[in-house]
């Protein structure tokens, strides 16, 4: 049988196992069934009380009926939970997880990772504390000074989103460039991170 993965890029897929498996970390340990990378989208609105309960601990009582409108609601109830944790779940609702909206449903994993793994995570440098996320976005700048926009901090979503930042990171790798400096330059830095990873 085709594999619901075959027509996804390969960006993407390699996006979707790393989130699929943080999802697990929390699933499995608390005892639910894993979920499968390929059904990630189909999967997690009739998971979303597992997922739920495995990362917050918190039970939800939901709508019994089995209609669109039920399902949206019992959906929306859940991602309140998230919300009530502090959780920034920018423009993703019930009705995205019904729809089995794969973009969306990426979004809300990795609005997950950063609040309870990346934004957990805390350091001291120059006496400031720094949230890992931050962090990250000094290193990436330090690392790609001199390819990118030296603002990489302040536009981390912008600069990751085309490509850019990736391939200068790549372009940096220690002991061997694997990306020549006029990749980074150009236009198409999408397309390019997609032959990277192949």
């Amino acid at each position: 049988s085709t594999s619901k993965m075959e027509n996804v890029p390969a960006w993407e897929r390699q996006q979707i196992r790393t989130f699929t498996g943080w999802v697990n970390s929390r699933l499995v340990p608390a005892e639910f069934d894993p979920m499968d990378e390929e059904k990630l989208a189909q999967e997690m609105g009739p998971r979303l009380v597992d997922v739920v309960k495995s990362i917050t601990g918190k039970e939800t009582r939901l709508e019994r009926g089995k209609m669109k409108i039920h399902k949206v609601m019992n959906y929306n109830k859940l991602l309140d939970v998230f919300k009530e944790e502090g959780v920034r779940q920018v423009g993703v609702s019930g009705e995205n997880l019904f729809d089995q909206d794969r973009k969306s449903i990426l979004a809300l994993v990795w609005s997950w990772i950063q609040f309870f793994d990346v934004q957990e995570v805390v350091f001291e440098e120059d006496g400031k504390t720094k949230t890992a996320k931050e962090g990250l976005q000094i290193w990436c700048a330090k690392m790609t000074r001199g390819l990118v926009d030296p603002e990489i901090g302040k536009k981390f979503k912008r600069d990751w989103a085309s490509g850019q930042a990736f391939l200068a990171l790549l372009h940096r790798y220690p002991g061997r460039s694997l990306v020549d400096r006029d990749v980074v330059d150009a236009a198409g830095a999408a397309e390019s991170v997609e032959d990277k990873i192949k």
